[in-house]
Formats: structure tokens, sequence, C-alpha cells
């Protein structure tokens, strides 16, 4: 398609763009052919999400490693203050959070809550992740805004 002048660049109403999907999907060989054509790895949706924050949460490690190489942010933050690190801890997904944390993740970088990512993967029950975590030096003392701590 892009070599019949499909506009890799095209974007939803809701801002999404075909690296957003491929990235959602899990589709890293489609993600390449898309960075290699110049699209923006950093281009967010509407709620300010980007195609590496998808592919966290989703637990494409794949396509995380893809993207992190092509210069994607592994510290924007969502319109909730969100990050990438957030996302995969969230729904548990080990092996994109270390390969977020050794892209350089902030693992202190808090949300609009004062959550760290340590204290989201306690609140979900990932023990793995939370293991990781305070082996990669996590604080487990730090205090979110309503003075609780993970």
């Amino acid at each position: 398609l892009l070599e019949a002048g499909a506009d890799a660049e095209k974007v939803t109403n809701d801002g999404y763009t075909a690296l957003y999907g491929a990235a959602a999907k899990g589709h890293a060989t489609v993600v390449k052919v898309l960075l290699e054509a110049d699209v923006d790895a950093n281009k967010a949706s509407n709620t300010g999400c980007t195609p590496l924050q998808m592919a966290a949460q989703c637990g494409h490690p794949a396509v995380v490693k893809v993207l992190l190489e092509a210069g994607a942010d592994a510290n924007k933050v969502l319109n909730n203050g969100w990050t990438p690190l957030q996302m995969a801890a969230q729904c548990g997904h080990l092996a994109v959070v270390k390969a977020l944390l050794g892209s350089g993740a902030d693992i202190h970088k808090t949300d609009s809550n004062g959550n760290t990512v340590l204290m989201v993967a306690v609140l979900c029950d990932h023990l793995a992740v939370v293991e990781a975590l305070l082996e990669m030096g996590a604080d487990a003392k730090v205090m979110r805004n309503d003075g609780k701590t993970a």
C-alpha cells in the first residue's frame, strides 16, 4: 500500500494512525515498515496515547523494542500522567517492563495522583512485576498524593 501511495500518516477521527494500530496488534514487521517510511514514532492519539504506550499496554515486547530503537519516548505521558511503564505494569507485562527500564524509562515517575509504577503493580497484584521493580531500584517508601505507599 505504501508503494502505491497510501498515506502512512493518515489519522482517524480519534487521532489513531496505522502505526498505532500495528503496535496495538503486535505486528512488529508492519511497525518496522511504517517507521522506515518515516512515520512519527511519538505521534499521540486524541487521548495522548502513543504507539509505544499501546504496545506496552497490550504486552508486545517485540513491538516495544522496535519503537524504542526508532526513538519512541519511553517517558511520554498520557493525558492522565501515565507512562508506558505504568501501563505495562498495570497489565502485568514483565517483559515489556524490563524492555522499557532497559531503555531509560523512569522508574520513579508518578502520575497525576502520585502513583509510581511500583504502586500500580502492587494495586494490580502483579507480583513478578513488583519483584522486578524492587530489584531494579523502585522505592517502596514513596508516598502518593493521599499519603499511601506501595
